[in-house]
């Protein structure tokens, strides 16, 4: 290097000694990383292109020329010197570089793009560019953005999460609600059913959320059930053709149909259909005549019993808060 006019400089970094002979790749130790950034980014690329007094031994000074470099330095025991040649430039990029890597090394792992050099050894290739070193594609000819254009972009843009959720605040939904259901494949079918039905979001939010994953999880093929069939289902509740209850009876039908039929059928075929407030009477009255004589602990467990018989008798025809007030009003 000094025979043809280049320059032999070293870099004291303190602190560092016993650090660049870490092993962190087969046969490879930290001495590796700052060497990759010297070959890249200083472009002296015939390698070895550093020497350092951790390996005094594998480098091609003697111990009396790493003695007077450790004087010259003023180092101690605990600092480590990489020495670098090549020209005036590429040596002063080369000491950048090393500062620039013990630094990172400090910091932790650093943002990088590495190469692989075969046997599942990499190499350092290119720092990963951050937001201030962005730059706009130069094979594109410039466009220009005028207000019209910005405009109708505006008006097609989506409606911002957090934007959607203060909407489902004020409606009411429960905050158990929103949170899954910002982030469920079923959002925008949740606004599209509450939209068009006089129907309870939190109930519709329940359903779309906690109902369909419970049958999930049970091995239901929940995916099944085309939205548009969710929202039809919804619709014909809005209409009273079936008690709320009746959902996952419904929701279970639909899976396990093989030809996918037509929710109106699986409606009939399942019999969810509501039932007069004299058949009701007539099933509670069945059930608290049985009773009658019985000895209860308590009118309460009474109560606990009597519902216990009722609803699988009644599930899915009727709600199940209607279906209380009646047992209340004639065991009362």
């Amino acid at each position: 290097a000094l025979d043809s006019g280049g320059k032999v400089k070293c870099a004291k970094i303190g602190g560092f000694a016993g650090l660049l002979n870490y092993a962190i790749q087969p046969g490879l130790t930290f001495a590796w990383e700052f060497s990759g950034r010297i070959k890249v980014i200083a472009c002296i690329d015939q390698r070895p292109n550093l020497f350092h007094s951790d390996d005094i031994e594998g480098s091609e000074l003697t111990t009396a020329e790493w003695n007077a470099i450790k004087q010259s330095t003023k180092s101690k025991l605990t600092d480590t010197i990489i020495v670098v040649w090549g020209s005036n430039g590429d040596v002063e990029t080369a000491l950048d570089e090393i500062k620039f890597r013990a630094l990172d090394a400090v910091k932790g792992v650093p943002n990088e793009t590495r190469q692989d050099i075969g046997d599942g050894v990499t190499d350092f290739e290119r720092i990963l560019p951050g937001a201030d070193r962005m730059y706009p594609d130069t094979d594109s000819p410039p466009m220009a953005l005028t207000a019209d254009r910005l405009d109708r972009i505006r008006a097609q843009m989506a409606e911002r999460s957090y934007e959607r959720e203060e909407r489902w605040q004020k409606l009411g939904v429960r905050e158990d609600i929103i949170k899954p259901l910002a982030t469920s494949p079923k959002a925008i079918l949740f606004d599209r059913i509450i939209s068009n039905n006089q129907i309870n979001p939190n109930l519709v939010g329940t359903v779309l959320t906690q109902a369909l994953k419970s049958l999930q999880r049970k091995g239901y093929a929940v995916n099944r059930i085309a939205d548009d069939t969710l929202a039809e289902l919804f619709d014909h509740h809005s209409h009273g053709k079936f008690a709320r209850e009746a959902f996952p009876a419904i929701f279970k039908r639909l899976c396990e149909s093989t030809e996918n039929p037509a929710l109106g059928d699986t409606l009939a075929s399942y019999t969810c259909c509501t039932i007069s407030d004299e058949q009701m009477r007539e099933t509670v009255l069945v059930e608290v005549d049985k009773t009658k004589g019985v000895q209860f602990a308590s009118e309460s467990k009474r109560f606990s019993y009597l519902m216990g018989q009722i609803m699988p008798q009644l599930r899915g025809k009727v709600a199940g808060a209607r279906v209380a007030e009646m047992v209340m009003e004639t065991h009362a």
